[in-house]
This record gives structure tokens, C-alpha cells and sequence, in this order.
């Protein structure tokens, strides 16, 4: 018998159409919450703006902060240092590409992004003063950046500031103090600003909103228009006056709000004021007192953050289309960014919820099982009342959960299914035909009614061994199987109240002493039974009306040794899990030839994964399992594999089983909580980091720079400052921590050094010459940015390296050589000539001797004799 959803299911989906949108995009819950123990000076946020370079700035009671989405730089008042912030204690930020604005208790600080000096301002009615002093008279009430980039001020008593570039001055505008005295007696609240607004299509329109009214500024005539609204009434009843909070939207009203006085609008074309009032409330949103912020969520809605907390209205048909209660924390939207994060401020830190990390949501039902705790084994859903059910052990019923309200409820079991300590161990739950749920408690089985919510004893009672009945399954016939013990499986035919064991069939012969074990019951498409067992697994034939094995030790390749579950595809091949990340398929035309193909899975994802626990599929035919990090996603028609991680949002994924919804859902349930996920919410993080430096390091001491860190563009060291490092981070505000980086110094290295989460580069005796330090960030997916960061380095060769030096050294030898050579060479010819006249002297004195002791006579006679 098949049953139609109530009334109270067709809600749920008409609910779910028409919130599911909203919803699903913007979830609060599981946020990101930081304090000041993760590095912000102070709990207390204040305001919050993201700069065009991606940085968000965070307004605290104590200071500034720039947040990269892991590291926080912070800035405070130094008295000191001239260039400092005016004072920690801010209200309001704005931002363009050179500077942040920043609204303080005692005036405005102008930060300048590139050398990171502040320069700040306070006022008097005439424009910026001379002098700086702490005066709480000076609060900063509001600041605008237009659409053209101008900046506007909101001071407490001075009025309007528009900024002048030019000449680093402010331009004062003023509401006639005489006109509000016609309405108001504290007149001088006409100077009070409390917040701007740019015209959404006339750029020349800046509105004002004070405690006595609204001030229509034109820019460019240099005029200010005064309103007040609902002048007739006594004046303390005068609502509509107080623009605390100011948006205008698409529909042409500027909505606005104050601190006791309901939402309303005011419409320029008729210049009157109207109360919004919400057609549809909720407990808590009866009203809209004291409104914080407000701002465009679509075309047709604006979110409202009041004191009853966060709401989002349509303002054409004037229905809440979100609603959520300020609990423990105040839920607003003070940033969306360009991820569709929002970033929440409080006085108990800044929260972001992250879509990327909102991908799993978890309920406990814990509280209504009193002290037992419990552990859910097995959850379902039911058509008739659209709950998702939990099977918990050692509880006290069925717990059924709405997931419309949020909201628990339980069908307690009959306290004769109880055991001595008061709580019953479900063991195996099943649908059967007629849209009721068999489980088994015990030895006992037990029938839940979803449309009568009770727990009734069922109409057969199996007579079994063994105090427990493992697992169920009602097949296609209308037949029920249960596994009755560690040996045997009963198959019940409720037509002929027959029962047949198979005891014999599990073994895997006559003398097998092992128990079969066996497990996990699953029907294929063609009417065959499949379970596991020890060391394999097995079937029913349904055509041959006997069980066949696949056992590891004789069939290694039809089975794996571990089985763990069975699913279908489309396509009629039957999944089953093995160990160490094994996927097989059996063909159900053939299922004698068991396991025809076998898939690795680390080998498909390149990395160890584990093996799935559980394997379902779903309505499409997607098949869906999970490991202890991954869920997976196989599409058996594309052969494609897909994995998504818990750490999304679900920081210990310590399950029992997967199942699948009739809405698609996905639901994981384990301990005393259920996790609920849908296939369209899944998704891998996208956002790719951008790197940046943080610092430079010369000798270990920090480099002083004439610009931030960040907008270095380019480095020139001396020769002697060879030694140096980098510091580093990254702007990625999903799972920034786990961002990784490689870098490498080009010219001086090819290869790039993985540096993994490690955020600093050291370079030591590197030689002097032209550089390039590349920098390159990866998301917690691996996902590398392609844009890489490049600085070019350069370091100065040593004097005596250069090349001029070695050829002016080398010409100085050549003529040192040289003039050494001539030197030698003169040297020898001076000797040469000092022996030659040497000589010639001693042979002169010689002959000289020689004549002196030579006899005439004997000279004659000698030459007679030679004559003759």
C-alpha cells in the first residue's frame, strides 16, 4: 500500500521552495569565530570593510586590525609617534585603494596604505582644526565613500565633511539650526549626524540622518535641504525623525530605523515617512525596535539587523523571507564579500559565515534521551510526516527530526522492549511494504508507525539461537530476510507463514568450522540477495533458488577479502567496497562471475583515501559513500570520481552509516547527533590566495622600508647584504591557515623550494647580480593561484669582483710586469757596459805593461829574424 504525504508534508516542501533560496545561501550557523585570543586587541567589533587590494579591516574597541584571513597586523595609538591613529576606540571604517578611513571616538585617522602613516583630523563648525586633543565631543558618527570616491564625514556636533583631496581639508555642510528650532527645542541635534547615504541614482544626493530629521546635501549647488516628518504630533511622539540607520534601496525609499523607534521608510517623490510593518512575525520579531544596520540582500529584500536580531523583508510584499533570533550571539550583516561570505560584527568577536564551511549541519538529539546518551546507528526518512528518523542504541525511542522547524521529537519504545537499564539496542531497521519501518531489538522484532508514531511488537517472532538479529531487508516479493545469528539467515514469507534457514549454504564446506558471519543484506535489481561474509561474500540466486560464495582463499579475483557494503547504479552493475581504497564491480546479468573490475580509488585521487564505509545511491543514480576525511561522489555513467571534504564544516566525522533522504538529502549519523548535507551545497574550495610579503629580513633584522611590505615593488641591496629573507602570507579567508607555498629566487635557483605552511625564505652568500623572487600560494585543495608574486632583487657586486676592477688589476700587473722587464733589461746593459769598459781598460793597462817591460834591441833583432 502506498501512502500519500499529508498536509503537513506538502508545508514542509512549500516551505522549503520558498525559503530554501535564502536559506541555502546564507546560513548562520557554523561561523568563524574570532577574538581577541586569535589576535584581535579586542572582542568588541565595531566595523568591518574589505579594501580593493582584498585586506578586511576590523574597527575594535582597542584598535585596527588588517586580517589576511590568518594573520592579524595591528595598529594602535602611540603617543609617540605623531603618524599614529588618532585613538583605538573606533566606530566606523571605509576604504578605496590608497587609504582607510577611520571614525574614532575623538575624529577621523586617514591610513596610508603604502607607508602605513596615519594622518588624522577633528573639526568645528568652520572645518578641520589646528590642533589635536582627546575630546569625546569629536566622535565620528558615520563615514561614506561615494560612487565617485569622495569621503564623507558624520560628525557628533559639527555636521557634514566632504573631503578635499587637494588641499588635505574639509569641506563643512550644515543644516540651518533655525529651521529644526521650528519643530524640536534641542535644536542643535540638527548637527548630530548619525548617518549617510549616497542617492542610489543621482550622484549629486547625499542624505544625512540626525536625531532631528534629514539633511538632503547637494553636492555639487552646495545646498542642504532640512525634513522633518510628522511635525502635527506632540513632539515626543513625533516618530520618523531619528536616521540612525539609513539605506536606500532599489524600490526608490530610503529605509531607516533608530534606537526605539520602528523600521520605516521614506519615500523622496511624495517626501513622506511610512512605518514597515512585516505582514508574517515570529516569536521575537514582533517589532522592529532598535534597528543596528541595514542593507540590500536583492533587488526585493533588504536584511534588518535589530534588537530582536536579523531578519531579511521583502519590500514589495512586506514578508519576512528570513528570520533569525539573537540567542548567545547578535546575528547582523555587516559585510558580504565577494565569496558570499558574511562577516558579522558583536561585542563577542567577529563571526564569518562561510558558505564554503556551511556545507554540513549537525543536530544532536542528546536532550531528549535523558542520561543514556545514546548512539545513532542508522537514520531514515518517512514520506508521511517528511522527519528524518534516527535508530539510536542504548535510547529510549525513535527520534524523529523536522527539518522545517529545526526541531526534535521521539516515539518512546514500549517499556517491554526495554532492557534492566532502562533503554533499548536497536540493532537493524528496514522499510517494509506498506510504508512501515521493521527494526529488531534483541531477539525481538518491532514495527514503527509513522502515521500512528508507535512502536508495536511485530506479527512474527523468529525463534533464534543467538539474542540478537544482525541485520533485515524486505525484498521486492514482499518476503522479509534477517540475519538470526553468526551462522544463519531466515527468510519469512508473511503469505504462507513459512520460514526457511540457510545455515549450511554460508559455509564454505561441509568441514568449515568458521562461522560465516554474515552481513549487510541487499537486493539487486534482478531480485537476487547479497551479503558478506568472513573473508567474502555471497548471494541468493533467485532463478536457481540457492546461495552461492565468493570466498578470498579459492576465488581471489571475483572478491576482495574485506567486504564492506553493496549498491546499485543505473546501469545495472552492483559497487561494492573492499580494504585499502578498493572499489568492484558486478555485473548483475552475471553475478557467478563476481567481481569483474576492480578500482583503486588512492590511485584515482592520487593519494591514500581509505575505503568507503558505505555506498549508496541515490535517486539519479549518483553513487555516494564516505571515508574518514572524504565523502565521495562516483557518477557510474561519466566513470568519474569526486571528492569533498569534511573539514568544510564538520570537524569530526566519527559516523556509523550514510543514508539518503526522500528530499536528497544526505544525513550521517554517529554518537547522538545526525549531520545533514545536500549534494547541490557541496562544493570545493575555489578561492585561490594571494600572496604578499609581511616583511624583510637583512643580517636577521628587519629591513626599514620607505613603503609597506606589501607594495614593495622592487629590493637594491649592498654587497655586504647578501644575507636576507623574505617573510610572507596570503590573502584566503577560507581555511587560510592550511594555504602552502612554494617560491624560488630566479638566477639563483630553477626549482622551486615547497615550502609548504612555512611562511618565511631565507637566502644566505648569495652573489651580487639581478634577481627575481617569485612567490606562489595554493589553497587547502591544492589549487596553485596562477598569478605569482615577482620581486625583483638586486644585490651589489663586491668592488673587487667587478670586472672593471679585474681588468684595471690586470692591466696594473701587465705594466708593473712591464716596467719590470725594461727595468731588468736596462739593468743588463749597464752591466754589459760597465764589464765591456772594464775590460777595455784592463787590456790598455795590459798593453801598457806590456810596452813598458819590452827591450828595443830585442824588438829589432826579432824582427831581422823574421824578415830573413
Amino acid at each position: 500500500m502506498r501512502i500519500r504525504p499529508n498536509i503537513r508534508t506538502i508545508f514542509t516542501f512549500l516551505l522549503a521552495i520558498l525559503t530554501g533560496s535564502a536559506v541555502a545561501q546564507y546560513k548562520f550557523e557554523n561561523a568563524v569565530v574570532l577574538t581577541n585570543k586569535d589576535g584581535l586587541p579586542s572582542r568588541e567589533v565595531r566595523a568591518i570593510v574589505q579594501s580593493p587590494d582584498g585586506f578586511i579591516w576590523i574597527g575594535t574597541g582597542d584598535g585596527l586590525c588588517r586580517f589576511d584571513g590568518t594573520e592579524f597586523k595591528i595598529f594602535q595609538y602611540d603617543q609617540s609617534n605623531p603618524h599614529s591613529i588618532i585613538d583605538n576606540r573606533i566606530w566606523n571604517l571605509t576604504a578605496d585603494s590608497q587609504h582607510v578611513w577611520i571614525g574614532t571616538q575623538v575624529g577621523v585617522s586617514r591610513l596610508d596604505l603604502a607607508s602605513e602613516k596615519f594622518y588624522n583630523y577633528q573639526f568645528d563648525e568652520k572645518g578641520v582644526r589646528d590642533t589635536i586633543f582627546k575630546d569625546g565631543e569629536q566622535q565620528i558618527r558615520s563615514l561614506l565613500r561615494g560612487r565617485d570616491g569622495e569621503i564623507w564625514v558624520g560628525t557628533r556636533n559639527f555636521g557634514v565633511a566632504r573631503y578635499v583631496p587637494a588641499t588635505d581639508q574639509f569641506e563643512m555642510y550644515r543644516g540651518e539650526q533655525k529651521e529644526a528650532a521650528l519643530y524640536f527645542t534641542r535644536s542643535h541635534g540638527i548637527h548630530s549626524i548619525l548617518s549617510l547615504e549616497q542617492h542610489r541614482t543621482n550622484d549629486s544626493i547625499i542624505w544625512a540622518g540626525t536625531i532631528l530629521g534629514l539633511l538632503e546635501i547637494n553636492k555639487y549647488s552646495k545646498t542642504v535641504r532640512y525634513h522633518a516628518f510628522n511635525v502635527d504630533l506632540p513632539e515626543k511622539e513625533r516618530w520618523g525623525n531619528v536616521f540612525r540607520r539609513t539605506y536606500h534601496h532599489a524600490d526608490g525609499r530610503l529605509y531607516a530605523g533608530g534606537w526605539g523607534e520602528p523600521l520605516f521608510a521614506y519615500d523622496p517623490e511624495t517626501g513622506t515617512v511610512e512605518q514597515v510593518v512585516p505582514r508574517n512575525t515570529f516569536p521575537g520579531f514582533e517589532n522592529t525596535l532598535g534597528i543596528d544596520r541595514i542593507g540590500e540582500k536583492s533587488p526585493e529584500e533588504i536584511w534588518v539587523s535589530m534588537g530582536a536580531g536579523l531578519m531579511a523583508l521583502r519590500t514589495d510584499t512586506r514578508e519576512l523571507t528570513f528570520w533569525k533570533k539573537n540567542d548567545e550571539q547578535t546575528y547582523n550583516v555587516a559585510l558580504i564579500d565577494d565569496q558570499d561570505r558574511i562577516w558579522s560584527t558583536s561585542n563577542q568577536g567577529l563571526h564569518l559565515y562561510d558558505p564554503v564551511m556551511q556545507q554540513f549541519s549537525t543536530y544532536s538529539f542528546e536532550a531528549l534521551n535523558g542520561a543514556y546518551g545514546g548512539y545513532a546507528f542508522q537514520t531514515f526518512s518517512t514520506v508521511q510526516d517528511g522527519y528524518f528518523n534516527v535508530a539510536a542504541r542504548n535510547a529510549i525511542g525513535i527520534f524523529h527530526f523536522d527539518p522545517a522547524s529545526k526541531n526534535w521529537s521521539m516515539t518512546p519504545f514500549p517499556k517491554e522492549f526495554l532492557d534492566e537499564g532502562g533503554s533499548a539496542n536497536p540493532a537493524a531497521i528496514c522499510p517494509s511494504p506498506n510504508g512501515e519501518w521493521w527494526l529488531s531489538v534483541g531477539s525481538k522484532l518491532l514495527v514503527y508507525s509513522p502515521e500512528k508514531k508507535e512502536i508495536r511488537a511485530a506479527p512474527f517472532q523468529p525463534v533464534v539461537e543467538q539474542p540478537r538479529l544482525r541485520s533485515l531487508l524486505w525484498d521486492h516479493r514482499g518476503r522479509l530476510w534477517i540475519i538470526a545469528s553468526l551462522t544463519e539467515i531466515l527468510r519469512w514469507d508473511p503469505r504462507t507463514g513459512a520460514v526457511r534457514e540457510f545455515r549450511k549454504e554460508l559455509l564454505a564446506d561441509e568441514g568449515d568450522l568458521d562461522a560465516p558471519v554474515p552481513e549487510q543484506l541487499f537486493e539487486d535489481s534482478r531480485g537476487n540477495i547479497w551479503f558478506k561474509r568472513h573473508t567474502g561474500m555471497g548471494y541468493y540466486d533467485q532463478e536457481k533458488d540457492s546461495i552461492f560464495l565468493f570466498l578470498n582463499a579459492r576465488d581471489p579475483d571475483k572478491v576482495f577479502v574485506n567486504v564492506h557494503n553493496f549498491t546499485e547504479d543505473k546501469l545495472g552493475h552492483i559497487w561494492v567496497s573492499g580494504g585499502e581504497g578498493w572499489l568492484g564491480r558486478i555485473d548483475t546479468a552475471h553475478p557467478q562471475k563476481g567481481v569483474i573490475e576492480r578500482i583503486s580509488l588512492n590511485e584515482k585521487f592520487g593519494d591514500f583515501i581509505g575505503s568507503p564505509y558505505d555506498l549508496k545511491t541515490d535517486r539519479s543514480g549518483i553513487i555516494w559513500g564516505w571515508t574518514n576525511n572524504w565523502i565521495l561522489r562516483i557518477d557510474p555513467l561519466e566513470r568519474s570520481f569526486e571528492r569533498f571534504s569534511f573539514q568544510y564544516g564538520q570537524e569530526d566525522p566519527d559516523f556509523f552509516e550514510l543514508s539518503i533522504m526522500h528530499t536528497g538529502e544526505l544525513v550521517f549519523c554517529g554518537d547522538t547527533k545526525m549531520t545533514i548535507t545536500h549534494p547541490r551545497e557541496l562544493t570545493r574550495n575555489k578561492e585561490l590566495p594571494q600572496p604578499y610579503l609581511t616583511g624583510v629580513n637583512i643580517l636577521e633584522r628587519p629591513l626599514d622600508l620607505d613603503v609597506a611590505p606589501n607594495r614593495l615593488e622592487q629590493m637594491s641591496l649592498k654587497h655586504w647584504e647578501n644575507f636576507f629573507s623574505f617573510d610572507f602570507s596570503a590573502k584566503g579567508f577560507t581555511l587560510g591557515s592550511e594555504n602552502h607555498f612554494r617560491y624560488r629566487l630566479l638566477d639563483f635557483e630553477e626549482e622551486w623550494i615547497d615550502a609548504r605552511n612555512r611562511r618565511f625564505a631565507n637566502y644566505t652568500n648569495v652573489p651580487g647580480g639581478d634577481y627575481v623572487f617569485q612567490l606562489q600560494a595554493a589553497n587547502n585543495e591544492g589549487i596553485w593561484n596562477p598569478e605569482i608574486l615577482e620581486i625583483p632583487v638586486h644585490i651589489d657586486t663586491a668592488w673587487w669582483l667587478t670586472w672593471t676592477f679585474r681588468i684595471s688589476f690586470l692591466i696594473l700587473v701587465l705594466l708593473i710586469g712591464y716596467q719590470l722587464y725594461r727595468y731588468r733589461i736596462n739593468q743588463i746593459r749597464k752591466e754589459e757596459k760597465l764589464k765591456t769598459s772594464f775590460e777595455k781598460k784592463l787590456a790598455n793597462v795590459e798593453m801598457s805593461a806590456l810596452r813598458a817591460q819590452m827591450n828595443p834591441h830585442f824588438l829589432f833583432n826579432s824582427l831581422n829574424s823574421i824578415e830573413n
